[in-house]
């Protein structure tokens, strides 16, 4: 008799917290953004952000984009041969001197090392020369009620509607 109460309150409470989960990514992309926009306010963020992320859509394109990556399927040295260039390794050392006072901080805050942020900063945006023309709060929005990755994107959402 224990056992089956045991078994009954599990799925009564797996019941009631299913809608809960149900909105963690995927599903009703509305009811999504509702369980977003009841976290940023309680978070502070104010009516512009909440009006931001009320007005914020799916892109499909991201969604294209990020399933098409071709990197992945490369081995390390073609990845490096192609990506890792003269100009590249030029530029990230003068600009690993130029910003030396704000990569020391980030160092010392985050413990990322310079050269790591400068090889990433290097590799996504050419140093700024690429800056994309993707709207970022779609962009977030998009990557994040996905499933599949959405612990990478969703912390993301309410410090960017600040």
């Amino acid at each position: 008799m224990r056992l089956r109460v045991e078994i009954l309150a599990a799925l009564l409470v797996g019941a009631f917290a299913w809608p809960a989960a149900a909105q963690e990514c995927g599903g009703d992309f509305e009811a999504w953004k509702q369980g977003v926009a009841a976290e940023a306010k309680a978070a502070g963020v104010g009516a512009v952000g909440l009006k931001a992320l009320e007005n914020a859509a799916i892109d499909e394109k991201v969604l294209a984009r990020d399933r098409a990556q071709g990197v992945f399927a490369q081995t390390f040295t073609q990845f490096s041969n192609r990506m890792i260039s003269a100009y590249r390794l030029k530029q990230g050392a003068a600009n690993l001197k130029k910003y030396a006072d704000v990569f020391a901080r980030a160092d010392k805050e985050f413990g990322v090392q310079p050269a790591v942020i400068t090889a990433f900063w290097g590799l996504e945006t050419d140093f700024g020369a690429v800056q994309g023309d993707f709207h970022t709060l779609d962009a977030l929005v998009t990557l994040a009620h996905d499933c599949r990755r959405p612990q990478l994107f969703r912390p993301q959402l309410v410090p960017l509607l600040t």
